[in-house]
């Protein structure tokens, strides 16, 4: 049977229909989005950012094995490589824009190791929560601005319309 749901337009092509339209605009996008995602977990740059963090072979404090450690970027102490990220520096989606197009995503994300960085989980986490509170506040203050313009434009159409029919009233007299 086919779909009654309606499409919405995606603002970043002109196709309506995914999958048959079985999919909405929103899983189409994040399914492109988590598939560019694992597809750049194998990009050299990001290998080549961790090499360039490796110390030395030394006991694994968890597991009591030797492995390989590797020293974060931002609190410069080391950890095994399931303890690290490689980061991007510059993110792929800028917390100030949002999502912008597929090519500055992409571009972003297939970047060159000038913008990677090699971070522990508590640092990245720690960076995450930062990009993410500073989005949040300034969709804040964005809405708060809005909500203020709003009410300004109110409260002019109320003196205009206030002065009109003054004008109105003293000219009939």
């Amino acid at each position: 049977m086919a779909s009654k749901r309606k499409t919405a337009t995606n603002k970043h092509s002109s196709r309506t229909e995914y999958n048959g339209g079985a999919w909405t605009v929103g899983r189409f996008n994040s399914f492109i989005t988590s598939t560019l995602r694992a597809g750049a977990r194998r990009w050299q740059p990001k290998y080549d950012t961790l090499n360039a963090a490796k110390t030395e072979k030394k006991i694994n404090s968890k597991s009591g094995r030797l492995a390989q450690h590797y020293r974060c970027e931002i609190c410069l102490e080391e950890f095994t490589q399931k303890d690290m990220n490689v980061d991007h520096i510059n993110p792929a989606v800028d917390p100030d824009k949002g999502f912008e197009t597929w090519d500055i995503f992409i571009n972003r994300l297939f970047c060159e190791r000038d913008n990677l960085q090699a971070i522990c989980v508590p640092c990245h986490k720690e960076k995450t929560k930062a990009e993410k509170e500073k989005k949040r506040k300034e969709k804040e203050l964005a809405d708060s601005l809005a909500q203020a313009k709003k009410h300004a434009d109110e409260k002019l159409r109320n003196e205009e319309d206030f002065n009109n029919k003054y004008k109105q009233s003293t000219m009939s007299k």
